[in-house]
């Protein structure tokens, strides 16, 4: 049994992952972009646009900063929520498939060295994998041994039960 006191669990599909994925990549872009920008006004602060060789070098910079920031991203909000904002938004999580916490090497092992494959120089072969395995498992999952599930909160949000009143009761006996 895990920590939420739970022992089953319904794995989350792979275009919620997908959508979760998206709205994080666009997060970790963005923060990317203002860190570039921001850099950029500091090294040339009365230029309109930088010069042509610093252009270049800011891509570079630019790829190194979406790198660092998202290995920090993915890092910290697996560890310490158990999920990204992408998947807080989607309504799923993170856990081990042994039921225990997520820890730092779980973590490593899934969001450094597991994402790195999955993504596979820009290719993510490991996240196509995941919308043909049975089960759904990316190859970072495989790797980590964890998976992606719907959190608790979200399974009952999905279902809608509706409110017999005294007379719909009534005439569901009086059909029968």
């Amino acid at each position: 049994m895990n920590a939420k006191g739970k022992e089953s669990f319904r794995i989350a599909g792979f275009w919620n992952r997908f959508w979760a994925y998206l709205i994080d990549i666009i997060i970790v872009s963005s923060l990317s972009s203002l860190a570039i920008f921001f850099l950029a006004r500091f090294l040339a602060p009365g230029e309109g646009l930088p010069a042509a060789g610093m252009i270049v070098w800011l891509v570079g910079v630019g790829i190194g900063f979406l790198g660092v920031f998202g290995l920090a991203y993915f890092s910290l909000m697996t560890y310490f929520f158990g999920q990204t904002l992408g998947k807080m938004i989607q309504g799923i999580r993170v856990i081990r498939t042994d039921g225990k916490d997520l820890d730092v090497s779980t973590v490593f092992i899934r969001e450094i060295a597991g994402r790195t494959i999955s993504q596979l120089n820009g290719l993510h072969l490991g996240y196509i994998w995941a919308r043909f395995h049975p089960q759904g498992f990316a190859w970072h999952d495989l790797l980590s041994d964890t998976l992606v599930v719907w959190e608790e909160e979200m399974d009952r949000r999905q279902w809608y039960t509706v409110k017999k009143t005294e007379e719909d009761i009534e005439a569901e006996n009086t059909i029968e």
